[in-house]
């Protein structure tokens, strides 16, 4: 139920903090996230978690100081160590998996600097993980 209300949040407080990071990044912040896709893309293929993490929160720190509203940041924080916590619980299934390719989707459009397709990837993502969480707790 934690994870569903994580969720929520995600839609509307993390998307917005990704749209002013793909609109307001630095060319440098483009090219750093950019750097990060390739490795991105190899761990979420293999399934490996502790690898992305890592990527990703280099991602994050990038989206962090781009973004420049620390209210925004500040407030994901939290949410980010508690997502993390969960999917390190799913470690190996499917659907750990599926969601890594989802986020990657929305790392290659915040580099690329598409907020529409942010927007796209970031709502499929929580879609899908809301189904697969509603799926775990039948």
């Amino acid at each position: 139920q934690s994870q569903i209300q994580l969720l929520e949040m995600r839609r509307g407080i993390e998307l917005r903090l990704i749209l002013r990071a793909a609109e307001r990044a630095s060319p440098q912040q483009r090219t750093a996230m950019q750097a990060l896709v390739p490795g991105m893309q190899d761990a979420a293929e293999r399934g490996d978690l502790q690898g992305y993490v890592a990527l990703d929160a280099k991602f994050d720190a990038i989206v962090e100081a781009a973004c420049a509203n620390r209210f925004l940041t500040d407030a994901m924080r939290p949410v980010h160590a508690l997502i993390r916590r969960y999917w390190q619980t799913q470690d190996g299934t499917q659907g750990m998996k599926d969601a890594l390719l989802m986020h990657f989707e929305i790392v290659k459009a915040a580099a690329e600097g598409d907020g529409n397709r942010v927007r796209d990837a970031m709502t499929t993502l929580c879609d899908a993980t809301e189904k697969y969480i509603v799926s775990q707790l039948s």
